[in-house]
């Protein structure tokens, strides 16, 4: 029995010790070929990029695209119809910069816990008493306090 699996054993090292061998044989190969392969995929994906960006591109009208050039903003803007009783001239045009339309952005932030408990331990409140306040078990509180303050 134990003669068995001694020539068990003895195949799998023997298997093992050859894949080893072919997996060296291919890392050396890979090596020697690595510079130029790798530019050539990163090439490739370069130009796949660029085709889906200007495929992108061209799915947006005109007014939305940002980095266009100037011609094409100008052009448009030279096509606005004037409202009946104005007169455009070239020189009434504004050339400057658009400018964008205001937005007001209300960002939200929320302390966190860990803040609010030594916001709240300096104030001068207990353990017991920030747990309560904040809704979260004494241990917690008593442990924040413990790592932020030595």
């Amino acid at each position: 029995m134990t003669a068995f699996l001694f020539i068990i054993s003895f195949l799998l090292h023997i298997i093992s010790l050859m894949i080893i061998v072919q997996l060296s044989k291919q890392v050396q190969k890979m090596r020697a070929n690595n510079p130029s392969d790798i530019m050539e995929i990163f090439e490739t994906y370069l130009q796949e990029i660029k085709e889906e960006n200007k495929k992108l591109q061209s799915t947006f009208p005109l007014h939305v695209r940002k980095n266009d050039h100037m011609e094409d903003e100008q052009t448009s803007e030279q096509e606005i119809p004037a409202e009946e009783g104005e007169a455009v001239s070239d020189t009434q045009q504004d050339t400057s910069e658009p400018t964008p339309p205001d937005v007001q952005i209300n960002d939200q932030f929320e302390t966190s816990i860990q803040a609010r408990v030594l916001q709240l331990y300096d104030l001068g409140y207990t353990v017991e008493q920030i747990a309560q306040a904040l809704d979260c078990g004494t241990t917690e509180a008593a442990l924040i306090i413990k790592l932020h303050k030595k």
